[in-house]
């Protein structure tokens, strides 16, 4: 079990006001990126300093309401798994009993992850005791991130607040001391997240002061959920400050909180337009990796998805389809790159309503494949070609998806070795799983025969 250090000093009610302000990571992240005090050792003792900022936080944002646990139990439902469909569950019950076949030793870091991804796949379709009661067959920290992310998910839906509690101690159980900070951090963050959701700044500003710089600010965005509109321009001004400085896990965390912010605030016009500038001019002039910055393009568009904004979306695909369109003008992607970007693409376009163009997108995708098939390391060429396939099922086109699908499964099976073989078939049958896409005979015996092959070597 991993303890949270006691040599860090911070003041909790200065990190549980900014916290709800969504401004804590952020101000301070800055002054850690620009060479000053570290983000976990400005929070002393002391009473803050005065400042503007810190009144206008004060007198702009109301404290979530932090009643008792029991007061809120009686409102809330238990945690409980969705009702699924026996095809489905079978596919990941399958894809996580892959996963797991491969040996522990040396391969443990490899089947952990895919383990893992499993798990997420059983978490996108509402499993979540499920993937609490599974995570004890993985043998790594993954164990302890996969019940904290089953306590993130317990906390956004708002279940009993003890019974978050609760997985958070299991986790906690499970967290190994000797691990590099990075994965204390995954694993953290996830929990403090969870803490924001039912009320315990306290417990949340802890681990936030504990976190490295590639984490600063990830406890920041589930905030911004109950962010009044009064604090946005506070917490504009300081993720400018992060953007400016052009550091890689700094800028990410901040697209990511403007693309919560854009969801957050989507009915308002004119601060969503504005949001949605400012997504793209995070990534120009952060400098990241150009496939992040078309990534981060296409994130806008879920929210007018889910909004039914069909118009919004469409215009968005359109403008995450002309970022790609003038980066591969400049700079072409690899193959290995550019047909995933492809995919998600085609996968919002349809999504979008515009299926013509995401059926012909989806095709240009698999042309892109085949044709580059020698120049993607065998290993990669399923991972590449996922996202297609889940933009075939979002098409709508049964037909379509199992010819894409069944060519995904023949990429991951190409390799001698067992363990890229069992890696890449359990990740794409919780693809399909997850998707939708309930596999024919032809391509369910193929699997199945895929699956007899596998063993030494791995």
């Amino acid at each position: 079990m991993r303890r949270l250090p006691t040599t860090r000093r911070f003041d909790v009610r200065l990190s549980q006001q900014l916290l709800c302000a969504g401004v804590a990571c952020l101000g301070l992240f800055a002054q850690g990126l620009r060479g000053g005090t570290p983000a976990a050792d400005v929070r002393s003792d002391d009473p803050p300093a005065e400042t503007t900022t810190a009144t206008t936080v004060e007198t702009t944002v109301k404290t979530t309401d932090q009643t008792s646990d029991a007061d809120d139990a009686a409102e809330t439902p238990p945690l409980a798994d969705a009702e699924l469909a026996d095809w489905r569950r079978s596919l990941l019950t399958r894809a996580f009993d892959i996963a797991s076949a491969i040996p522990v030793d040396p391969h443990v870091k490899d089947r952990s992850k895919a383990q893992a991804d499993v798990l997420d796949a059983l978490l996108d379709l509402d499993q979540p005791l499920a993937v609490r009661d599974l995570a004890t067959r993985i043998e790594n920290w993954r164990r302890a991130e996969a019940i904290a992310k089953v306590a993130l998910f317990a906390a956004r839906a708002g279940v009993d607040p003890t019974e978050v509690r609760t997985l958070v101690a299991l986790s906690d159980a499970n967290h190994p001391a000797d691990l590099a900070q990075w994965r204390h951090d995954r694993i953290d963050v996830k929990i403090a997240r969870a803490m924001v959701r039912i009320g315990d700044l306290e417990a949340a500003a802890r681990l936030e002061a504990g976190f490295e710089r590639a984490a600063q600010g990830r406890v920041v965005e589930e905030s911004v959920e109950t962010m009044p509109a009064e604090a946005v321009p506070v917490l504009l001004e300081r993720l400018d400050q992060v953007i400016e400085l052009a550091d890689l896990d700094g800028v990410m965390n901040a697209i990511d909180i403007l693309v919560a912010l854009h969801a957050r605030f989507y009915d308002d016009v004119a601060l969503r337009t504005d949001l949605e500038r400012r997504v793209d001019d995070a990534a120009t002039r952060g400098k990241v990796p150009h496939d992040i910055r078309v990534r981060a393009n296409l994130s806008l568009v879920d929210e007018a998805v889910r909004r039914d904004d069909e118009a919004n979306a469409r215009m968005l695909v359109g403008r995450a389809r002309g970022v790609l369109d003038s980066i591969q003008a400049r700079t072409p992607f690899p193959a290995e790159y550019l047909v995933p970007l492809l995919g998600d693409l085609a996968r919002r376009r349809a999504e979008a309503g515009d299926l013509e163009r995401a059926i012909a997108e989806v095709e240009d995708a698999m042309t892109v494949a085949e044709e580059n098939r020698s120049t993607i390391i065998d290993v990669f060429r399923a991972r590449a070609m996922r996202p297609v396939a889940l933009a075939a099922v979002a098409t709508g086109d049964p037909e379509l998806a199992e010819r894409v699908f069944t060519a995904v499964v023949e990429a991951g099976a190409v390799n001698p070795n067992s363990r890229p073989r069992a890696e890449d078939l359990a990740r794409t049958l919780a693809a399909m799983a997850v998707s939708g896409h309930q596999p024919g005979e032809g391509l369910q015996a193929r699997i199945d025969e895929i699956v007899e092959g596998l063993g030494d070597p791995w």
